[in-house]
Parts: C-alpha cells; structure tokens; sequence
C-alpha cells in the first residue's frame, strides 16, 4: 500500500472513530442538558480538581478565551465555581459544584455501563493489544504534531529521543 493511500485509510478510521466517540458523549451530554463540550470541560475539572482554566485549555487544546467564556457559562448554570487566586487575580480556579459532579458521574456511570457490554465479550489480551495499538497510534501522531509545530524542519528533529532526519 502506498504512503498516500494508507495516510487516507488511517485518517477515514481514525474520523469515523472521532464521530462516534462524538456521537455517544453527544447522546448523554444532551441527556443532561448539557452540550459535549462542556462535558469534557467538567469532566477535565472533574479529574483534576482545583485546575486553572489556562491549564485546562492546554489539556483540552483549546482557546483560553473561548475555555474562559465556556466556564462563566457554566458557572451561571451553577455547575462550576471560578475563584480568583490571591496571588495573581488572572488566575482563575475552577472547581465542580455539586450539580457539576452529579452530572459527571452520571455520564461516567452511563458510559462505563455500555462500554462494559461491549468489553465483556473481549478477552484480556484483546483489550491489552487494542490498547498497545492505540498508544503506538498515539505515539505516531504526537510525532507528526512535534514535526508540524516546528515548520522550519529541514534538517528533520529529535522526537522522543529518535532521530528523524529529512529524506
């Protein structure tokens, strides 16, 4: 298979994977009243408690702007609170109310009641060899970014401490 068709079949995967990702968070966020988006940004919150919105827009890769705009959003509908830090007051802290940990973990419970259906039919080494695909999937990817994020790379780079040089 050549380079370009195989670029093409991962990509073609890799959407139609995103899009049902997309469309099962869709399902439980709307069911909650809630869009996926503020979904993963409470369930980012959620996972690491007390976080700042600059570093939950680096999580999230998303504007800070548009993350900051979102939480005010959300603190309205009383699901996050935003406290200014006394040291620096552009920081701000973002921590779940308990109407935003109610809903997380009814999303989450939701989710994990459908994925173990479809996981119990997966043996052990199914589900660890997925998983190995995955990170090296991952893997692939986070070098590609390093490789579009440093445009001027004519001489190749050092990306996790393998050497890529340019052909």
């Amino acid at each position: 298979m050549e380079l370009e068709e195989y670029r093409k079949s991962v990509d073609s995967i890799l959407l139609s994977i995103s899009t049902k990702i997309q469309n099962i968070l869709k399902t439980f966020s709307e069911k909650n009243k809630i869009t996926v988006l503020q979904f993963q940004i409470l369930r980012a919150i959620y996972l690491k408690e007390d976080i700042t919105i600059g570093n939950l827009s680096k999580n999230l890769h998303l504007d800070t702007g548009n993350v900051s705009a979102m939480c005010k959003k959300l603190e309205k509908e009383n699901l996050v609170n935003r406290k200014r830090t006394l040291e620096d007051e552009r920081v701000v802290i973002l921590t779940l109310t308990k109407k935003g940990y109610d809903i997380v973990k009814n999303i989450e419970s939701a989710l994990n009641e459908k994925y173990k259906t479809i996981l119990e039919t997966k043996s052990e080494k199914e589900l660890v060899e997925i998983q190995n695909i995955l990170e090296k999937l991952n893997n692939i990817f986070s070098d590609i970014s390093f490789l579009v994020a440093n445009k001027d790379n004519s001489k190749g780079g050092i990306i996790d401490g393998r050497i890529y040089k340019k052909v």
